[in-house]
């Protein structure tokens, strides 16, 4: 019992002058970092993964988000070895490096003329172009503004609809897109824009993200180019 105790005593001896010297050796600052590096890597991973981002940027700026992903992940490799380290007395600027990194993503997302004209436009304008290159524009987030329709044939499917003219008003046709996750009750004719992303079944389907309520445009109707 002695020989026991006395080994206990040994380990348990050893085991706190081990973690003891292990935590004398550790950089907190550094790894303050490199856990702020993994929680916003793994946030960014679920973004994707429930397709949430698709909220927040357009679905042609989703490759950029992805390599931002990896190089974020390789930021968190290089860093692990410095927790490690000697604390330094001297301001390390490159703890900054993944701020500077997010601001060029973001202004690369500004820069990016087309898809941001895309977004913020009303994409019913383009709706006989989208419809014709359906595979093109799969997946991407775009804006629609229209109001609630319903048809008599399907009255539990929810379209979002504008008028057509080829010529004039009495030649106008109806627009419709079926609208995806509408759970929501809205009176028909009610004038909303929608938020949401492009769907191709067998047709354009819109999968709502969001939408608002909205005054009735002073041109209803839209023009066949």
């Amino acid at each position: 019992y002695n020989i026991a105790g006395s080994y206990s005593i040994f380990y348990l001896s050893f085991l706190y002058k081990f973690i003891g010297g292990i935590m004398k050796r550790i950089n907190y600052d550094e790894l303050i970092l490199f856990m702020l590096l993994v929680i916003l890597n793994l946030l960014m991973i679920v973004l994707i993964e429930s397709d949430e981002i698709q909220n927040f940027i357009n679905g042609h700026m989703l490759i950029f988000f992805k390599i931002s992903v990896i190089i974020l992940v390789l930021f968190s490799i290089c860093q692990f070895p410095k927790i490690f380290t000697i604390p330094s007395r001297i301001y390390i600027t490159n703890k900054f490096f993944p701020l500077i990194f997010f601001v060029i993503i973001f202004l690369l997302y500004f820069a990016y003329a087309d898809d941001k004209d895309e977004v913020i436009s009303d994409s019913f304008n383009d709706i006989l172009f989208i419809t014709e290159n359906i595979d093109n524009y799969e997946g991407d987030m775009l804006y629609f503004k229209g109001f609630i329709y319903q048809d008599k044939e399907n009255p539990a499917q929810l379209y979002l609809a504008r008028e057509m003219l080829t010529c004039c008003q009495y030649d106008s046709r109806i627009i419709k897109i079926p609208l995806i996750n509408m759970d929501e009750t809205i009176n028909e004719e009610t004038w909303i824009i929608v938020y949401g992303k492009v769907i191709n079944d067998d047709g354009l389907k819109l999968k709502v993200a969001c939408y608002e309520k909205c005054s009735e445009p002073n041109d209803r109707f839209l023009k066949e180019h």
